[in-house]
């Protein structure tokens, strides 16, 4: 009996152990403007940030036909676009952004640089 439990264990061990996750990671730089994409490749979940890993939610989406990436960032916990960013498959890339400062103040900008898969 404790031979089996035993090895029931073990195999739940090594079956957790063995699951990570699958990452695609950009690095990208938009005229100085520096930041990485990780995006978990199952569920397309994404973070934007200085870091792999870590910073805002995000989420993207591939478009199969022309192999290019969207990304769609998100402030306010994940409930408020605020960035697109569209990457080519020759990490050519275009960052575009809106800021809401208040009701009647919105900044924007858009801008061209590389994402590249590391």
């Amino acid at each position: 009996m404790k031979v089996i439990l035993c090895s029931i264990l073990m195999s739940t061990i090594f079956a957790q152990s063995a699951i990570a996750k699958q990452l695609t990671v950009f690095k990208c730089d938009f005229a100085g403007l520096k930041f990485y994409i990780t995006v978990e490749d199952k569920s397309l979940s994404t973070r934007v940030g200085t870091s792999i890993g870590i910073g805002n939610y995000a989420q993207a989406y591939f478009d199969d036909l022309h192999k290019i990436w969207i990304i769609v960032e998100s402030i306010a916990g994940g409930t408020l676009p605020s960035t697109l960013t569209t990457v080519k498959p020759d990490g050519g890339a275009v960052h575009s952004r809106h800021t809401i400062f208040d009701s009647n103040k919105v900044m924007h900008s858009q801008s061209t640089g590389t994402c590249i898969k590391i």
